[in-house]
């Protein structure tokens, strides 16, 4: 977890306007498998990101793109506990290369279809479109990478 808290001040010093986390790693429900073969929870990553422990980053763009298998948590927010009523976790999206409770797909020598498809989608159009539409256009390749996977099995069976 140190490597979060220097990463975090990294952002702080050099007045970054968003933060990406991308972890890339085997995945159990809800949790990652780092290099020692421990798991840690999302539940355990995500809050170092909240508003009240990195209030640096309070209203900025945060966003965590957890690409191994596993299953999110779903449910209602956190609350702030300053505030009471406000969730503790804002501007955060989560993009997922999965639905709950499925493994994620990664072929054995060209790797992960939803990285693929995120950093061709990335590469051709960051500098002329928002990331929202960037990731509508990343679901809609990585469904066109599936089909072309799936018809290139069927042809070779």
């Amino acid at each position: 977890m140190e490597i979060i808290e220097g990463f975090k001040s990294f952002l702080t010093e050099k007045g970054a306007a968003s933060c990406n986390v991308v972890i890339m790693s085997h995945g159990e429900q809800n949790g990652i498998e780092m290099i020692d073969e421990s798991v840690h929870l999302y539940l355990e990553i995500l809050p170092r990101f909240s508003d009240t422990n990195f209030p640096a980053f309070r209203s900025k763009p945060k966003f965590f793109f957890p690409l191994g298998c596993q299953q999110f948590p779903t449910g209602s927010p956190m609350l702030n506990p300053d505030h009471g009523r406000l969730p503790n976790y804002s501007d955060i999206m989560i993009c997922l290369p999965q639905l709950p409770g499925y493994s994620a797909f990664r072929h054995a020598i060209a790797g992960s279809v939803f990285v693929k498809a995120l950093c061709q989608v990335f590469h051709a159009l960051a500098d002329r479109m928002d990331f929202e539409k960037m990731l509508k256009k990343v679901r809609a390749y990585f469904v066109f990478l599936n089909w072309k996977f799936n018809l290139l099995l069927m042809l070779l069976i």
